[in-house]
Order: structure tokens, then C-alpha cells, then sequence
């Protein structure tokens, strides 16, 4: 089986390094996958990419208009559904994986035309963020767009998987005969292990106080 996952960041940023990366290792493990094609939205020129060192993997950065944010727009939501649609077609691929909402907003629309199933790992709400953390309005056509996709996704996509069991349970109420599943992002043991050295590093480094509690966002 062959596989395309989408992410919806650059392949080194932070987000995609460290929940990303260990997908691509775990499906690469994975003896019923022959090959992964990993597309990156590459919003900033890079020449160095830190993918896994696979021979199941081959990466396929994608680098978006740039200019006025609705050029980007369009790019986002008519170039690279087209572009994935290609990469469907020439690559014979049987499954497309998006992480993210908005990545899956994607993958949705090149399945209207490849036919090929998708999942998305790491549903989530985006347009109800957008509009809380005051970035869109519930006027905003960015909000509207982004609502709609997500109930295609919802209504369309083969397996929905967010993090949290809370809004797996939630989802499950509006949409009962789809396939949705809590599924937590994989992470680095090894990297993300407690270490009490680096722990009291860190605090003194950035003037933390031990008792203090400190939340920690990699996107």
C-alpha cells in the first residue's frame, strides 16, 4: 500500500518535527506500507530537510504563492488539492493521511476528484479556535470556509482521529456512523523523557520558579 501524508507546516518547524516525523517512522514500520509521501507546505525557501532517514520515504516539499494572503488562498485551496490529486494519480497511491483539519481541508478536495480515501489525525475545531482566540469573526469568510470543510471531512473521510476522547465523544453524538477514534500524537520516548537535570536547567535559564507550573505548546 501506498501512502501520501500531508502535513500542513513546513517539515522543520517544531509542530512537524515533533509529532510528524515519529508518524512517518511508525507507518514506515509498518510491512503492509511500501511507500510514504511525505508533502510539506514550505511557506519559507529551505534546502536542508530533517525528515526520518527512511527508504520508504520520500519527501515532496510544496512551496505555495507567495505574496498578498489571498494568492496564498487560492494556492492553499486549488493549487495543492490539484498538486496531491497528481501525486495521486502518478504514485498509484491507496490512502491519503492529513494532520490537522486544515490539512485535511486539503486532502478532501483532492479526494473529490482522485476517489481515494482519507484520514485525519489531529481533528480538531480550527475555525471555533480561529473566532475565540479573536483571529477570524463568525463573519469572516475564512470561518465559513473552514467550518464547511470540516464537516466534509467529518461526513466524507474514511477515519477522523482527534486527541482528545472528550470531543471524540462529541463527535460521535452528531455523526454516529462514521469512524471516529482518539488517537494520541506518537512522540519521541527518548527526546521527550522527564529529566530532572534539564529540568532545573531550563527553570534557572529562563528565571522559572520551581513550584511555578509551565505549559508547553510545540506549534
Amino acid at each position: 500500500m501506498k501512502v501520501l501524508f500531508l502535513g500542513y507546516w513546513g517539515a522543520n518547524e517544531g509542530i512537524s518535527q515533533a509529532t510528524i516525523n515519529p508518524h512517518l517512522n511508525i507507518l514506515a514500520e509498518n510491512p503492509e506500507v511500501t511507500e510514504i509521501i511525505y508533502v510539506s507546505i514550505e511557506r519559507k525557501a529551505q534546502n536542508d530537510f530533517k525528515i526520518p532517514s527512511h527508504s520508504k520515504i520520500r519527501h515532496i516539499p510544496y512551496s505555495p504563492i507567495r505574496g498578498a494572503r489571498i494568492f496564498q488562498k487560492l494556492s492553499d485551496f486549488i493549487r495543492l488539492p490539484y498538486k496531491i490529486f497528481q501525486l495521486v494519480r502518478e504514485s498509484q497511491i491507496s490512502l491519503i493521511i492529513a494532520r490537522s483539519s486544515m490539512a485535511g481541508s486539503m486532502a478532501y478536495l483532492s479526494s473529490l476528484f482522485s476517489r481515494v480515501p482519507f484520514y485525519v489525525e489531529s481533528f480538531e475545531p480550527h475555525a471555533t479556535y480561529m473566532v475565540e482566540s479573536g483571529v477570524w469573526s463568525k463573519k469572516s469568510p475564512d470561518y465559513a470556509l473552514q467550518c464547511f470543510l470540516e464537516k466534509r471531512q467529518l461526513k466524507t473521510g474514511e477515519g477522523i482521529f482527534p486527541v482528545a476522547e472528550g470531543y471524540s465523544r462529541l463527535l460521535r453524538k452528531s455523526y454516529p456512523s462514521q469512524w471516529i477514534s482518539t488517537m494520541a500524537c506518537a512522540v519521541d520516548i527518548e527526546q521527550f523523557q522527564f529529566r530532572k537535570k534539564s529540568r532545573i536547567e531550563i527553570r534557572e535559564k529562563f528565571r522559572i520558579k520551581a513550584e511555578a507550573t509551565v505549559g508547553i505548546y510545540v506549534g
